[in-house]
């Protein structure tokens, strides 16, 4: 699995004057994803004894970088998912992630963690840019949460700057409601991947109740239906709705 994240992030520089402004001094968070199924026999108490294992190799490397990243888990709130877990590892920017990767080749720990998490799960991988695009007045959200996730592919003639607009006018949308102080939502652009989407969205709740809360105003509100309406003409979605926790 590491070999996957701690590899060239070449491919990315190319892409970097679309994400990011051509003055900016670093990128965004730079996530790799991996949506898993176990393997036959395998199960979350595998899972578990492998993160304890793959941290504790962390906590060995000489590199601040490799020591910060951050981790994430998700898992399926109800049943009739393709996988079993989605795992997130974030890292500040491209600079630092660069650094971890490197740190991480240097120190020969990849063949063990790597074999053992490829002997527990099947994935396949993704690794992009995130970015915030809402947070409420009051936000902070402590997992475990609830994320709403979706997943997109752009319509015929529909691409990023049409989602650039459509956000403005979704931030307004969500300013009105009056549940939004504690909500956050991130963007995730693809750079390099395997599973084909054009871009993603995923929305954190404190908890089921506030989830349903706020859906429920957006849904029944005419300004919320109308701002679906609008991004059922930009993009076609699969959505999901997950536990999510942190595990690093």
């Amino acid at each position: 699995m590491k070999k996957l994240l701690f590899s060239t992030f070449i491919a990315s520089l190319t892409l970097l004057g679309f994400s990011q402004s051509a003055m900016a001094a670093e990128t965004g968070t730079v996530a790799g994803v991996w949506t898993c199924s176990f393997l036959p026999g395998k199960d979350m108490e595998d899972l578990t004894t492998w993160r304890d294992f793959y941290a504790a190799q962390l906590e060995e490397l000489d590199s601040e970088e490799a020591q910060s990243v951050s981790a994430f888990m998700w898992t399926p709130r109800f049943s009739g998912a393709e996988v079993d877990l989605v795992w997130f590892e974030y890292h500040e920017n491209l600079n630092v992630s660069s650094r971890a990767i490197a740190a991480y080749d240097a120190s020969g720990i990849g063949a063990a963690v790597d074999g053992m998490w490829e002997s527990i799960v099947d994935c396949q991988s993704s690794q992009s840019f995130r970015r915030q695009i809402y947070a409420g007045d009051r936000f902070n959200v402590t997992p475990p949460v609830i994320v709403e996730s979706f997943r997109c592919v752009f319509n015929p003639g529909m691409g990023y700057t049409e989602v650039e607009d459509a956000l403005g006018r979704w931030s307004s949308v969500l300013d009105e409601l009056p549940q939004t102080d504690e909500f956050v939502a991130y963007m995730f652009t693809p750079f390099h991947s395997a599973i084909g989407f054009d871009v993603s969205f995923y929305g954190v709740y404190d908890n089921i109740i506030d989830y349903g809360a706020m859906t429920t105003d957006y849904l029944t509100s005419s300004s919320g239906q109308q701002m679906d309406a609008r991004w059922r003409e930009i993009q076609k979605c699969e959505s999901r709705l997950w536990n999510a926790n942190r595990m690093m």
